[in-house]
């Protein structure tokens, strides 16, 4: 049973203080020496704000085996391989988490990630190392395994073999003990993580049935009357079809196709909540993670995606006062300088700490740049480029 650390931090403490990163995907080492409640990474593409993202959703997991899998096929990280009858299959290709390191490379070099928040209690390391050599079947094969180690605890998972010098899967299995019988394995830190696009109804459903159980609609709903307006009434979770002239769900329809729809003032029957467009679906995704992870953190790729410029900065006004409220440390990535502006004036407006980084490229080395309140303060004033 997965168990998670969001009761034990006071309301100030934020649960990764500072980062490091060495050896994770395109960043061969990246300090960030101070992350506040909500914190905004900008910079060009692919120079690692999704990467620093990814590495605070496996640092919040602990290493955990489902994060890496879904983080690998989100990306399409997947390796042609075949089982032990011969077939074809694809398989999440763990070698691209490494550093620079290829299938050649990792058979000869060190191979190592390390994410450190600053605390020795639960710094996490992936190691890609040799299985122990009763684990091997055949002398021509070489197994691998993906050790991590949390703090003073390691478990390790095989995760491929090379046989022949192809790539061999057979079925995943552990290797060596999850953990020392005299330590315990630490708990996951509670994190949401949203990516650049909309959420899928099953998963936004889900997040909704949490909303109603904490009776968080109100705020849910007040936060969609961003864009909507006071004509949004209520947000409701249905299945299969509903009926037009009776206006309630159609049971006789209803299968796992479950999905939202709203009711507006201005509208005799509730309509799809996808109608209202993708900057209310957005907006939507935002507020149901905020409310679903409180003692949490909350990662955001591409957060200005679908939302009006002039929208911005009340986007950003009602993240801090979330994320305040139900203490979640937010860290979103963007390219939009409407969205660093409106941040930029939503933290000076905020008594929590806002911190802006921006990341630049010194020939080959990340290096974040911090914005104080007050040079972003400036910067949105004089429209100085800081993405």
């Amino acid at each position: 049973m997965t168990s998670f650390d969001n009761g034990g931090h006071h309301e100030n403490q934020m649960h990764i203080p500072e980062l490091t990163i060495k050896g994770f995907r395109g960043l061969s080492e990246l300090k960030i020496p101070k992350l506040g409640r909500v914190n905004l990474l900008s910079g060009k593409n692919s120079i690692g704000k999704t990467t620093i993202l990814e590495s605070l959703e496996i640092f919040s997991s602990r290493g955990d085996d489902q994060i890496l899998f879904n983080l690998l096929q989100a990306r399409e990280e997947l390796l042609l391989a075949m089982d032990e009858d011969g077939d074809e299959l694809q398989y999440p290709d763990f070698l691209s988490l490494f550093h620079k390191t290829t299938t050649d490379e990792a058979s000869s070099n060190p191979t190592i990630i390390n994410i450190d928040a600053g605390r020795t209690t639960d710094n996490l390391q992936l190691e890609l190392i040799d299985a122990e050599e009763n684990q091997a079947i055949e002398k021509n094969r070489q197994t691998k395994a993906l050790k991590v180690t949390c703090g003073k605890v390691y478990r390790a998972r095989e995760i491929g073999e090379m046989k022949n010098g192809k790539p061999f899967i057979k079925i995943v299995r552990r290797l060596m003990p999850n953990r020392e019988k005299t330590e315990t394995w630490p708990n996951q830190i509670l994190c949401q993580s949203l990516g650049p696009g909309m959420l899928s109804n099953d998963l936004i459903t889900k997040l909704w049935d949490n909303v109603v159980i904490e009776s968080e609609e109100n705020f849910v709903i007040e936060t969609l009357r961003l864009i909507v307006g006071e004509n949004l009434e209520k947000i409701m979770s249905i299945s299969g079809g509903y009926d037009l002239f009776r206006g309630y769900p159609l049971r006789a329809y209803s299968r796992s196709d479950r999905r939202l729809i709203a009711k507006l003032t201005t509208q005799r029957r509730p309509i799809p909540l996808k109608r209202l467009g993708d900057g209310v679906q957005r907006l939507l995704g935002i507020a149901v993670a905020l409310a679903n992870c409180q003692n949490g953190i909350l990662l955001i790729d591409e957060v200005e995606n679908g939302i009006h410029y002039s929208l911005q900065e009340d986007l950003w006004r009602m993240i801090f006062t979330a994320a305040k409220k139900r203490n979640v440390q937010v860290v979103a990535a963007t390219h939009s300088w409407d969205c660093i502006n409106g941040f930029a004036k939503a933290a000076n407006e905020s008594n929590e700490v806002g911190i802006l980084y921006r990341l630049n490229d010194n020939n080959g080395k990340i290096i974040p740049v911090q914005y104080s309140e007050e040079e972003l303060e400036v910067a949105a004033a004089q429209t100085i480029e800081v993405r």
